[in-house]
């Protein structure tokens, strides 16, 4: 039996949250489990419907509204890293996550398997169609990338997606946590990058672990129907692609020069209607 800290962060999301709270409690029987949930002020009562459920093995904590995705995971991270010694691995995971029962048991599994001890495993979700929708990222040339679903987990992804990602805690006390200086997206692919960077393997799971559908195009910045003002308050509101977390991680894992040109690539394609 292992033990595990599962982090996860929500807000106003409540049906959503306390779902995932109860798929992830279900079949899941042959590990030990202990489950921070950061509530960055939710105001829709998912703090009151989790107290509800009684879980024993959930930590709530309440939070500021301003943590946003990445703040609340960095909190729930920092938590579970002051006992790291009592756990065997962490798991980060999205509340918007509909998981198979018992999956996360066979993702542990999987991870002690002869070929992947040590390694990172990554846990890919399909839509609601049944079309992959996140998993692992294998970076190509420059800053192109290809996802990595359940029909590679041969290969050794540079990064990815944390919708469920299942850590060794011995790679986590040496990257120790998410980069705070992102707000809301980019510090778990910041922390792939970092983990791979360090001589660590990142795989997939060779089958889904849920559903989660992909967030659409439509009425973000890169909707291409919204005039040229509107695309660019989106794109540097804390659900776009601010400037400042895009060059931030551009320089990080790409270099100054890289940052340089491909931070403002997306202001011209804004410009171009691309």
């Amino acid at each position: 039996m292992s033990k595990i800290v599962v982090v996860m962060t929500c807000h106003n999301r409540r049906e959503k949250t306390t779902g995932c709270l109860e798929k992830l409690h279900e079949g899941n029987n042959n590990n030990e489990y202990h489950y921070i949930v950061v509530d960055a002020g939710s105001t829709d009562g998912t703090c009151e419907e989790i107290e509800k459920t009684g879980y024993r093995d959930v930590e709530l904590v309440h939070a500021e509204p301003t943590l946003f995705w990445n703040g609340g995971m960095y909190r729930g991270i920092e938590i579970g890293m002051k006992h790291a010694d009592m756990y065997d691995y962490m798991l980060l995971v999205n509340d918007d996550v509909d998981f198979i029962p018992g999956i996360i048991d066979r993702l542990v599994d999987y991870s002690k398997s002869p070929d992947r001890a040590g390694s990172v495993i990554v846990g890919a979700t399909c839509d609601t169609s049944g079309k992959f929708s996140y998993g692992g990222i294998l970076y190509g040339k420059g800053i192109s990338y290809s996802m990595i679903g359940v029909d590679s987990p041969s290969v050794k992804c540079t990064t990815f997606n944390a919708n469920c990602t299942l850590i060794p805690m011995e790679i986590m006390k040496r990257v120790k946590n998410v980069d705070s200086y992102y707000k809301h997206s980019m510090g778990d692919f910041d922390l792939g990058f970092r983990i791979s960077r360090g001589g660590n393997d990142i795989y997939v799971m060779p089958e889904y672990v849920g559903v989660c559908n992909d967030n659409p195009i439509e009425g973000s910045w890169q909707d291409r129907s919204l005039g040229i003002v509107k695309r660019i308050k989106l794109k540097e509101s804390f659900k776009g692609l601010p400037f400042k977390d895009w060059f931030h991680y551009l320089n990080r894992n790409f270099g100054f020069a890289t940052a340089c040109v491909r931070s403002i690539t997306p202001y011209i394609k804004i410009l171009v209607g691309k």
